[in-house]
């Protein structure tokens, strides 16, 4: 009796076993099989989105239960109203371009166990000209056996987003600001002006790419002072994303940017003397230019070119003439010769086989230093630069900013290239301003400023000190000013010799073809008070008669 009730009992612990076994199998599988449907369900939005952060909109409706056509229209339409993309425009079309595409997007954890799904997602879009845009989404997601698809409707796209809705950006594009002159007032617009202090362009694709608040097409600064301070002058636009109804009503804002307000950036650009300057060169009736700097910081003033177009007055590119003699005097007074030092002003100089004249054929025979350079003689100088030591020259062009030919400004510019390897007849044409010397109006303005203010520095437009400069021995800015000034007193600039503050001078005369009476450029370079200037007039013979009357004339304008 007890063996018949033992097995009884043991049968039922067997059947209460595989009851509670079968619930558990079941619990198990309903458990994994909701996991399993999760998964999917977040794999279906990630694609979904992804396949519109590709640009493929046409694919989006195989992609949702309705496989509504409307689906594709309602994220063209979205990408047209934020400026991403457009009909039949993919936003990236490889794997590269696909890390670059302006739509981001981050999947959260499903939430729910039966066949519809909730998927959190944050979209991030790259809304061009403004800025970011977090936009948080929710997604129902209709799993059926091995298919999940997106239930898709407008709110997928914003929540408050509803059939009817569409989406609004707007964008606001402040005035740019003004690139002040001395006198804290905007610079007048002008060709000379454009070519000091920069450039304004479109924006081009790649520009705007690299920019989050830049749009294709917005005017920025392309060059100089207008692109370096662009963020500056530009400011950033304001903007918003809304959802508005059919009436033009807004429903929500979804994200506002308060943009930045434009402030102005001050140049060295004195107004009145580009004005002045422009006026002096206007009626030359020969291409011309000229440059003002102020000596004590290198500061560039006012710089004109004439005609309109090409920027001569920075970018020009001449032989110097005699005003590089400021450059030659310089190496001879840092090799130990002073302005009473003997120099012989022979009618000529030959030099391994070529000759080199005085204009007009002048001689004076051995005369002082002082005097070779206020009569501007050739062969004085010639012969002087034979007996210096080898490289004095080079170390003295190189000292005032004459070596390389750089830009010595943040814009298309050209400063003073010297050939420092330069032997013979190249060597003794250099040291007149011939052979392959060649610099711009602004480096010879430079080199005038030095000789006053002892230091050469390096032009710059912006204010404050120079980017670079050089301090010259106190024997050769003793020697260029005495020098500078025999030349208006007693040499080839006398016309320049003005009643008030003393000028100091160097006049020029540049050879720039061959044959007997080659055409020249005309030259002339000095300096009153703080100002220096250079002028050159191209093909317009001697730089006392083409030049000279254009400097005092600006001179008598600007200074006392």
């Amino acid at each position: 009796m007890r063996s018949h009730r033992g097995k009884l009992l043991m049968i039922a612990l067997v059947c209460v076993a595989l009851v509670v076994g079968v619930g558990v199998f079941a619990v198990v599988h309903s458990k994994t099989a909701a996991s399993a449907r999760r998964q999917q369900a977040s794999a279906a939005a990630a694609g979904f989105l992804r396949t519109w952060a590709d640009g493929n909109l046409s694919a989006l409706p195989a992609l949702t239960v309705s496989r509504s056509a409307a689906v594709s229209q309602a994220y063209n339409n979205l990408d047209l109203s934020l400026g991403i993309g457009g009909p039949a425009t993919a936003h990236a079309t490889s794997a590269a371009q696909a890390a670059a595409s302006p739509i981001k997007v981050e999947t959260g954890t499903p939430i729910g166990s039966g066949n519809v799904i909730t998927v959190p997602a944050t979209v991030i879009i790259d809304v061009p000209g403004l800025g970011t845009w977090r936009d948080p989404i929710t997604m129902h997601v209709q799993t059926t056996g091995s298919k999940a698809l997106i239930a898709w409707s407008p709110q997928t796209i914003a929540p408050a987003l509803k059939t009817g809705d569409h989406i609004l950006v707007t964008r606001t594009v402040p005035t740019r600001a003004a690139i002040l002159g001395t006198d804290g007032q905007p610079v007048p617009a002008g060709a000379d002006v454009s070519a000091l202090v920069g450039t304004l362009g479109a924006a081009s694709a790649t520009q705007a790419k690299a920019d989050p608040t830049l749009r294709t097409g917005d005017i920025i600064g392309q060059s100089g002072l207008q692109a370096s301070s662009d963020a500056t002058l530009r400011g950033a636009a304001s903007g918003a994303i809304a959802v508005v109804d059919p009436s033009g009503a807004t429903v929500a804002t979804l994200v506002r940017w308060a943009g930045r307000a434009p402030a102005p950036v001050s140049s060295t650009v004195n107004p009145t003397m580009q004005a002045v300057a422009a006026a002096a060169i206007s009626n030359t009736g020969h291409p011309s230019a000229l440059v003002a700097i102020d000596t004590t910081n290198g500061a560039v003033l006012a710089a004109a070119s004439n005609p309109a177009g090409y920027p001569r007055a920075l970018l020009g590119q001449y032989p110097p003439g005699s005003t590089f003699k400021m450059v030659t005097l310089t190496a001879a007074l840092m090799a130990g010769r002073t302005l009473t030092s003997p120099t012989s002003c022979s009618p000529a100089a030959t030099v391994n086989g070529e000759t080199f004249h005085n204009a007009s054929g002048e001689s004076f025979g051995t005369i002082p230093l002082l005097q070779a350079f206020a009569v501007s003689c050739n062969t004085s100088f010639i012969n002087l630069a034979m007996s210096l030591p080898t490289g004095t020259l080079a170390t003295a062009a190189k000292l005032l900013g004459c070596d390389t030919g750089h830009a010595p400004l943040p814009v298309p510019s050209f400063g003073c290239s010297y050939p420092a390897t330069a032997t013979g007849t190249a060597y003794a044409a250099s040291a007149i301003g011939q052979g392959t010397v060649l610099t711009s109006p602004l480096a010879i303005a430079a080199i005038a400023a030095a000789a006053d203010s002892g230091t050469w520095h390096q032009t710059h437009i912006t204010p404050g000190a120079a980017p670079n400069s050089h301090p010259l021995p106190a024997a050769v800015v003793a020697g260029l000013q005495t020098a500078m000034r025999a030349v208006v007193t007693s040499g080839t600039g006398t016309s320049a010799n003005l009643p008030g503050t003393p000028v100091y001078g160097k006049t020029g005369t540049a050879e720039i073809g061959s044959g007997s009476n080659p055409p020249t450029d005309a030259w002339f370079a000095a300096f009153r008070g703080n100002i220096a200037v250079a002028v050159v007039v191209e093909d317009a013979g001697f730089g006392a008669t083409a030049a000279l009357p254009l400097v005092t004339n600006f001179l008598t304008t600007v200074t006392h």
